[in-house]
């Protein structure tokens, strides 16, 4: 994440009002209440960056992934994970159930087949109202 990315992200936190909820104890259930069980899958899993999911070279492109995958996250809802949660890389992007909650596949090729053009998803990641407008939960 670039520096200025995150000193706008630690001012806006600064500027806002604490909230009064009372602190709740930790539920984290086994194995992940093992701090080297976490240590382990992060050794087997963990990747320091994603495979993006088009192709490009533009800064409006290179601005994309660093989006989506700095700042947003979002392939950690919209990719398909393994039998031990980790990402399955090999379908970034591509969609995933999680729970009763459907993330749909948000390739630029999915997208498009559904409708989506780049002033779609500008105005979608501005207000959200696009998702609603075309069906798209």
């Amino acid at each position: 994440m670039a520096r200025e990315d995150s000193d706008a992200i630690y001012a806006y936190l600064m500027a806002q009002k604490p909230a009064a909820v009372p602190n709740v104890d930790a539920d984290v259930r086994f194995p992940y209440n093992f701090r080297f069980a976490v240590r382990f899958w992060d050794m087997l899993f963990l990747e320091d960056g994603l495979p993006d999911a088009s192709v490009g070279q533009s800064a409006d492109w290179t601005r994309g992934p660093y989006l989506a995958n700095a700042l947003c996250h979002c392939a950690e809802c919209h990719t398909p994970r393994g039998a031990f949660g980790q990402l399955d890389t090999s379908r970034t992007q591509q969609g995933e159930a999680l729970g009763r909650v459907g993330a749909p596949d948000i390739t630029p090729a999915a997208l498009v087949a559904r409708g989506w053009t780049a002033a779609d998803l500008q105005a979608f990641l501005l207000d959200g109202r696009r998702a609603a407008r075309i069906g798209v939960r």
